[in-house]
């Protein structure tokens, strides 16, 4: 681990913004258990742990997840002037980038699985689990996983768009405003149009988002969508370091 990024890291456990959030994120965690605790007796079914895994997931996908990467690099990449203070210490570009890009990569990945954790023994502590019953609104605790373990990898994506525009544009408000037209807007747009030709079907998989609704619906391979969200972080961070690497700083 380079020096940098240990500073960095040191940096980031000592941002308080990060421990307000999962503080916020942790709270309606156990808010939304306990309102589906409260409502059951008025139901026609009980809920089940499943259910609450389910509710989760529809939170985090649509809800806490859209503004996580956005906050997560907002604090991680630099300013023009800062990049100019560590580039004339010697640390190159490259260094700066992808040691960002991991930084982001770890909050990321502490946050989710965490948060998943706490989930998991609040979906067993407050309900009963029932992985054997077939409902719309339920899924799996191996379901439930495999969808984190989705959604984990389509936040290192989103993480490389917001990184690569932030770096490449020096203005973070027009590069989230483009971050979240390619990750949420375009796709979830395609999405909505994607029966309507084959090609419009063919592009609407490749896109994360799509393959954590995919995911979360246990309609896709698992195999193949890992696959196709590795390429796009593979193919996103590559092609925004590149141009970053000859823009001027």
């Amino acid at each position: 681990m380079s020096n940098y990024l240990k500073s960095e890291i040191y940096r980031a456990l000592h941002t308080k913004a990060y421990y307000i959030f999962f503080a916020v994120c942790l709270v309606a965690l156990i808010a939304l258990g306990m309102f589906m605790k409260f409502i059951t007796p008025y139901q026609s079914f009980a809920f089940t742990g499943n259910h609450f895994l389910y509710a989760l997931l529809v939170v985090l996908v649509s809800g806490i997840i859209m503004i996580f990467p956005a906050l997560v690099v907002a604090f991680t990449t630099k300013s023009v002037t800062l990049q100019q203070e560590i580039l004339s210490s010697g640390i190159k570009r490259k260094t700066i980038f992808f040691n960002d890009y991991i930084l982001a990569g770890l909050i990321s990945g502490v946050y989710l699985f965490i948060l998943s954790f706490i989930s998991l023994f609040i979906a067993m502590f407050l309900f009963e689990i029932d992985n054997t019953q077939v409902d719309t609104s339920w899924i799996t605790t191996n379901g439930f996983i495999i969808t984190i373990l989705h959604l984990f990898l389509a936040i290192l994506a989103w993480n490389a768009l917001a990184v690569g525009v932030n770096y490449i544009l020096d203005n973070k408000g027009i590069a989230m405003g483009i971050f979240f037209l390619f990750s949420y807007i375009v796709p979830l747009i395609i999405v909505q149009f994607r029966f309507v030709s084959k090609v419009l079907q063919w592009v609407a998989e490749i896109f994360p988002l799509t393959q954590i609704f995919l995911a979360f619906r246990q309609e896709n391979n698992p195999l193949l969508s890992i696959c196709i969200i590795v390429a796009n972080i593979i193919i996103i961070l590559t092609t925004t370091f590149l141009i970053y690497k000859r823009k001027e700083v």
